[in-house]
């Protein structure tokens, strides 16, 4: 089984572009975000209602009936099914303009934005239907619950659904719509905000599925050149996400490594990346790079013994909530790369001048080779890694917590330098190749 995870539909247009790659060969799972416009329009209709504005409303839910027509209009051929679609759709609008005889609340929003779920939701199902592609919809809020913690009660989701199944249809698609949910006190109510991929990947490991394929969100990731390094394990994805580079919600990684099932990002159809245990016997992937860092060099003043002193040192960062991208020590001093404010930084120097001798640079960055980098099976690879970056000065070297990661700290100058060092080395990036990653190069960068 495949999940789909459709979201940012703003067009016809773009809605049949997208559901072309779904297979009929075996059992899919689109999960569903409310398209663009209907969003937005029931955003509007949820705020008139709020300020009582009974007769803006009616003309908005007027205006959002016409709106779905445009859908159905340009998806649709058969009239027969436009008149179906459309009879369906107005159940939903008749019971959100029964709201405005109500005091409008929290819960009201929801149920609003409900609507919208489900209407977009119907809007595919049609679609499909006359592309001749058998589906069921599958109502979200029947399986889908957060806890208290507003996390996925995942007990309850996973008992639901295998009684859910037991009634299925049996049909190629099963259509459901993304962070739509009921809350620990059975509302109606929505996933948190923190990336629809991973409510996809929840869906699918509560659907036991092989596979999910998403979009690769993230602008800052450029494919270049060699088709066999398109591929990362678990371990190398999430030393992708603590460099900095947004592949996907963070959570979506041990979720999906825990029933086994691979992630597929697609920018397009050319340029995917697979997450899975695989390897591929590939040894460098990927350089990375995460800009404006800060360099902070502590050196113990001799108050407090080694192992109080280091302690002390990540005490104040937690303090302060800064994170610590690579961190190195002896015993009596501790050398950090992080990234804070200014402001953030006075404050810590007030804190710990009185155990150290405090030094700090900033406009540095930090360049990470990442790929099977194992010690053990590679012997050398990390030494051929800094020899590499020989010509330029280098702050830190962090290498060993990970097998999957070596990075270096450099000067913010000699950042493009050390990826196009590292590119030509170890990626095969050929020479005239490098003007046009050169042209690519964002705030965080990703040569793969």
């Amino acid at each position: 089984m495949k999940v789909y995870n459709l979201e940012n539909i703003k067009s016809a247009a773009e809605l049949k572009h997208r559901t072309e790659a779904i297979s009929m060969n075996e059992r899919s799972i689109i999960v569903l975000d409310t398209f663009t416009g209907i969003a937005q329009k029931l955003q509007a209709v949820s705020i008139s209602l709020f300020h009582l504005d009974i007769e803006k409303v009616m003309n908005q839910l007027q205006d959002f009936e016409n709106d779905c027509g445009n859908w159905l209009d340009n998806l649709l051929s058969s009239e027969m099914q436009k008149a179906e679609a459309a009879k369906e759709i107005k159940v939903h609008i008749n019971q959100i303009s029964r709201l405005c005889n109500e005091n409008p609340n929290i819960i009201d929003d929801h149920e609003i934005m409900a609507h919208g779920a489900m209407i977009s939701s119907l809007i595919l199902s049609h679609y499909l239907e006359e592309c001749t592609k058998k589906n069921f919809i599958l109502n979200s809020c029947h399986f889908m619950r957060l806890g208290l913690d507003r996390k996925p009660d995942i007990k309850y989701v996973k008992k639901n659904v295998e009684e859910l199944m037991k009634d299925c249809p049996d049909v190629p698609i099963l259509i459901t719509q993304s962070r739509l949910c009921k809350n620990a006190y059975d509302e109606v109510d929505f996933f948190p905000q923190i990336g629809n991929e991973y409510y996809a990947t929840v869906i699918g490991a509560v659907f036991h599925a092989d596979e999910i394929i998403t979009s690769l969100r993230s602008d800052e990731i450029c494919f270049r050149g060699m088709e066999h390094t398109r591929t990362l394990t678990y371990g190398e994805a999430e030393n992708f996400i603590d460099s900095g580079i947004a592949l996907l919600h963070p959570e979506c990684i041990p979720l999906a490594r825990t029933v086994g099932m691979a992630i597929v990002l697609i920018k397009t159809p050319e340029d995917t990346l697979r997450i899975s245990s695989e390897k591929t016997g590939t040894k460098v992937k990927a350089a990375v790079s995460r800009r404006g860092v800060v360099f902070v060099k502590l050196r113990s003043l001799g108050v407090l013994t080694s192992y109080l002193f280091i302690g002390k040192v990540f005490d104040v960062f937690e303090k302060y909530k800064v994170p610590v991208y690579l961190a190195t020590s002896s015993n009596v001093s501790v050398s950090l790369a992080v990234k804070c404010s200014n402001d953030t930084l006075r404050l810590i120097y007030r804190e710990l001048h009185k155990y150290a001798e405090i030094g700090m640079e900033t406009e540095m960055s930090v360049v990470s080779v990442i790929g099977d980098l194992n010690w053990e099976k590679h012997t050398g690879l990390e030494a051929r890694i800094i020899e590499t970056l020989k010509e330029m000065p280098v702050c830190m070297i962090s290498y060993g917590s990970s097998t999957h990661n070596l990075s270096v700290l450099v000067r913010e100058q000699d950042r493009e330098k050390a990826l196009m060092t590292l590119c030509k080395a170890f990626l095969d990036i050929p020479s005239e190749k490098f003007d046009v990653i050169k042209q690519t190069q964002l705030q965080d960068s990703f040569v793969m």
